[in-house]
């Protein structure tokens, strides 16, 4: 009996210890998700907290497809991270100040396949490497970087596309004014952006209330805060109901 006791209180010791390690990484991976999310903003001023709109409003399209916690983890981190190959994009073609010319939009363009060579290099982002590879690809398949078309193209990167394409609508950028959620929302559904899964355009249509919520109640203009920790908060409600 003595023994079994023994072994009890040292298999809980080792449960314990388990719990703190296991806490120490998942800071860590949280404090390494934050600091790449922060050199981003810091390379790309004019575009500063969009990731985070982004990977806020995959999650909201995500949640509405019915997907499951795990999965709206990934798609929130495939938002955060679906221009870290930005940083591998000349300063002068990056934070021109005009429409760029042809060539630097090719340049532009190398940016998906760039940041999921990045990421690779990192075991734990192995799992969001397609959802940044192909957050550009069109479902008629004139999308970039490999012309994918229809359910060629990974579920999370269409997902992270429409995200990246509303947010870039109704953000105001150095070349545009920015749209009304309206104008954006109609954009999307006609085909003016490109043309996109028909389930993830009625998702679209479902959220569009909530998206609206999302700008007046200040979430795009926050651009300049640190919005990862709501973020983190909120999804993790979200996902748990």
């Amino acid at each position: 009996a003595l023994c079994n006791a023994h072994l009890h209180t040292l298999v809980q010791e080792k449960n314990v210890q388990l719990d703190q390690a296991y806490s120490k990484l998942k800071d860590g991976y949280l404090e390494m998700i934050s600091a790449i999310r922060r050199i981003v903003d810091a390379k790309d001023i004019y575009t500063r907290g969009h990731s985070d709109r982004v990977s806020r409003y995959a999650v909201l399209i995500a949640r509405k497809m019915g997907r499951d916690r795990r999965y709206c983890e990934q798609i929130r981190i495939a938002g955060l991270f679906h221009d870290v190959g930005k940083l591998s994009i000349p300063d002068e073609i990056l934070r021109k100040n005009a429409r760029l010319t042809d060539e630097e939009y090719e340049v532009i363009k190398t940016h998906s396949r760039n940041g999921a060579d990045i990421l690779s290099h990192i075991t734990q982002f192995h799992a969001i490497l397609p959802a940044v590879l192909s957050h550009h690809e069109r479902y008629d398949g004139k999308g970039y970087p490999d012309g994918l078309k229809g359910e060629e193209i990974p579920i999370a990167a269409q997902v992270v596309a429409m995200a990246d394409v509303y947010d870039a609508l109704v953000s105001e950028r150095v070349y545009k004014k920015a749209f009304s959620h309206e104008k954006a929302i109609e954009m999307i559904l006609n085909g003016e952006c490109g043309v996109f899964n028909p389930i993830l355009l009625g998702c679209l249509v479902d959220i569009q209330d909530r998206l609206k919520e999302e700008l007046q109640s200040g979430f795009q203009k926050k651009k300049n805060e640190d919005l990862y920790p709501v973020l983190s908060e909120e999804i993790k409600e979200e996902t748990e109901k």
